[in-house]
C-alpha cells in the first residue's frame, strides 16, 4: 500500500535499537537462565568450601541442596520484587530511561558474580542473581513497550518478537560459556556467570542516539516537539506524512485520556478486567507450560534413546538451538500472520504434545518406539511454543492496552511471568517425584485453558490500535469477539 502515509518500513536506527537493546538487556536475562546447569556441581564445590573457610559450617546434602536451590530461584524472586516497582520506574524514566537503570543493575551484578569466588563469599553469588531478576522484571516490561510504541502499527508484531529472540539465544549463549571445555570449570566459572557484562557493553554502546517513546514523550511528558524529533528519527527524513498522521494519532488518544493509571485504578475500572485477564494468562502460562521442564527432562529422554550422557548433553545443546532457530521462524510470523490463530494453533499443538510426551515418558520403556516419539513430542512442544506461546505474551499488553493503563498491565503480566517461573522450579521436580512424567499433564491443562480463552474473549489486534480493540473488551467476561 504505497499511498498509505503510515506506511513505513524499517530504518537503521529501528532495527538498531531493536537489535542493541535485544543484545545489551534481554540477552543477559536468557544468559542468566541458561549458564547455571552445566557448571553447579562445581559451583556446588565451592559454595561447600567457601561456607566451610568463612564459617566453619560443613554443608551436608540436604542443606547444600537447600542453598543451591536458593541461588538458581533468588533469580525468580528478584523478578517478582522488580514487577512491583518496573511499571512507576518506566513511567517516571521513560522507556529507553528504564532499560539504561537496568544495564547498570546487570553491570553491577555481574561485577559481583565475578568478584564472589575470589573474596569467597556466597552472599555475593545470592545479591548478583537477586540484582539481575530484579533487572530482568525492568527491561520485561520496558523493553516491549519501548520497541512497540517506536516501530509503526505494522511492524509491531516483529518488533515484538525480538524479546523472545533475546531469551533464546541468550539461553545457547548460557549453555555454550558454560561448557566445561569453554568457562564452566573450576578454575572460571565465575567468568562463565559474568561473561553476560559484554553483551550489557556492547549493547549499549549506542544507546546515546537512541530516542526515546514517541507515545511516552507525547502522552506522559506531554512534549509535542521532542515527539516529533523522535518520531523523525525513527521514521526517516522523507517520512513527514506518516509522523504528521501519528501525532494526530497521539493527540486524539491522549484526549479522550491522558493521565497515566495507578494500580488501583486500573483494578477498578470493569473495562480493564478481560484484557488484563488476558496479559495475566499469556504470561503465567508461558512459565507454566513447561518450557523449563522440556529442557529438565531432555537430557534423560536423549539418554533413554540410547545416546551417551555427553552426546544426550549435546542434543540437549541442540535442542536450545531448535529453540533459537524457530524463534527467528516466529519473526516471520508475527509480521505476516493474525494473532489469534497462532495462538489458537500454539497453545492447542503445544498442549497435545505435553499430554502425548508425559503419556509416552510414563510407558517409555513397555513399548519399544516410545522413546523416538518422546522425541517427537518434545521436538513438536518447541517448535509450537515459538508459533505464538513464546513471543506474542511479551508485547500483547502494548496491543491491547492504550498508554494510561498499559504500563500497569505489562508490569502485572511480568509479576505473573515471574510467578510462574518461580512455581516451575519449585514445584516441578516434587510434582516429578509425586507422578512422574504425568508431571507434563498439569502444563498441557494451563496450556488447555489459554487456547479456550483465546478462542472465545481474545480479539485480533495485528494491524489495529488499543483504541480500535478497546471496546471488543468492555464489557468482561460478557463480551463477544468472535
Amino acid at each position: 500500500m504505497p499511498d498509505d502515509p503510515k506506511r513505513v518500513g524499517w530504518t537503521p536506527i529501528l532495527l538498531l535499537i531493536c537489535v542493541a537493546t535485544t543484545i545489551g538487556a534481554v540477552i543477559p536475562v536468557g544468559y542468566a537462565l541458561g549458564v547455571m546447569n552445566t557448571p553447579a556441581e562445581v559451583i556446588k564445590k565451592w559454595v561447600t568450601a567457601s561456607v566451610s573457610k568463612r564459617y566453619g559450617v560443613e554443608l551436608n546434602a540436604t542443606n547444600l541442596d537447600i542453598l543451591w536451590a536458593s541461588i538458581v530461584s533468588i533469580f525468580q524472586v528478584g523478578g517478582i520484587m522488580g514487577s512491583f516497582v518496573s511499571g512507576p520506574i518506566s513511567n517516571r524514566f521513560g522507556r529507553k530511561g528504564c532499560l539504561l537503570i537496568s544495564s547498570n543493575l546487570l553491570l553491577f551484578a555481574g561485577l559481583l558474580l565475578y568478584v564472589c569466588r575470589m573474596v569467597q563469599l556466597v552472599e555475593l553469588l545470592l545479591l548478583g542473581r537477586f540484582l539481575i531478576g530484579i533487572s530482568s522484571a525492568l527491561i520485561f516490561t520496558a523493553q516491549p513497550m519501548y520497541l512497540l510504541e517506536c516501530a509503526p502499527i505494522h511492524l509491531r508484531g516483529s518488533a515484538g518478537v525480538f524479546t523472545l529472540l533475546g531469551i533464546t539465544g541468550g539461553i545457547v549463549m548460557g549453555q555454550v560459556f558454560s561448557l566445561q571445555q569453554v568457562f564452566g570449570n573450576e578454575d572460571y566459572w565465575d567468568l562463565a556467570l559474568s561473561f553476560y557484562v559484554s553483551c550489557v557493553l556492547f549493547g549499549f554502546a549506542p544507546s546515546f542516539w537512541f530516542p526515546e517513546s514517541p507515545s511516552w514523550l507525547m502522552k506522559v511528558r506531554k512534549n509535542e516537539e521532542l515527539a516529533k524529533e523522535s518520531l523523525r528519527s525513527l521514521r526517516g527524513e522523507n517520512a513527514e506524512d506518516a509522523i504528521h498522521a501519528e501525532i494526530a494519532e497521539m493527540k486524539a488518544s491522549a484526549a479522550e485520556s491522558s493521565e497515566i493509571l495507578s494500580f488501583g485504578a486500573v483494578l477498578k475500572n470493569s473495562e480493564f478486567c478481560l484484557p488484563l485477564l488476558i496479559v495475566v494468562s499469556f504470561m503465567a502460562c508461558q512459565g507454566l507450560s513447561g518450557i523449563n521442564g522440556i529442557f529438565f527432562y531432555s537430557v534423560r529422554i536423549f539418554t533413554k534413546c540410547g545416546f551417551s550422557g555427553e552426546n544426550a548433553t549435546w542434543l540437549n545443546f541442540g535442542a536450545g538451538v531448535l529453540n533459537f532457530v524457530f524463534g527467528l521462524v516466529s519473526f516471520v510470523l508475527m509480521e505476516r500472520c493474525n494473532r489469534r490463530p497462532c495462538m489458537l494453533i500454539s497453545y492447542g499443538a503445544c498442549a497435545i504434545s505435553l499430554i502425548g510426551l508425559g503419556i509416552a515418558l510414563k510407558y517409555i520403556d513397555s513399548v519399544s518406539w516410545f522413546p523416538i516419539l518422546c522425541v517427537v513430542f518434545m521436538a513438536s512442544f518447541i517448535v509450537f511454543f515459538n508459533f505464538g506461546l513464546g513471543p506474542i505474551p511479551f508485547f500483547i499488553g502494548t496491543e491491547l492496552f492504550e498508554l494510561p493503563p498499559r504500563t500497569v498491565a505489562m508490569a502485572t503480566g511480568n509479576f505473573s511471568f515471574w510467578t510462574g517461573n518461580f512455581l516451575i522450579g519449585m514445584c516441578f521436580p516434587p510434582l516429578e517425584s509425586l507422578i512422574g512424567p504425568f508431571c507434563f499433564l498439569p502444563c498441557g491443562g494451563v496450556c488447555i485453558y489459554c487456547f479456550l480463552l483465546t478462542w472465545r474473549y481474545v480479539p485480533e489486534t495485528r494491524g489495529f490500535e488499543p483504541s480500535d480493540v478497546k471496546p471488543l473488551m468492555a464489557n468482561g467476561l460478557k463480551s463477544k469477539v468472535t
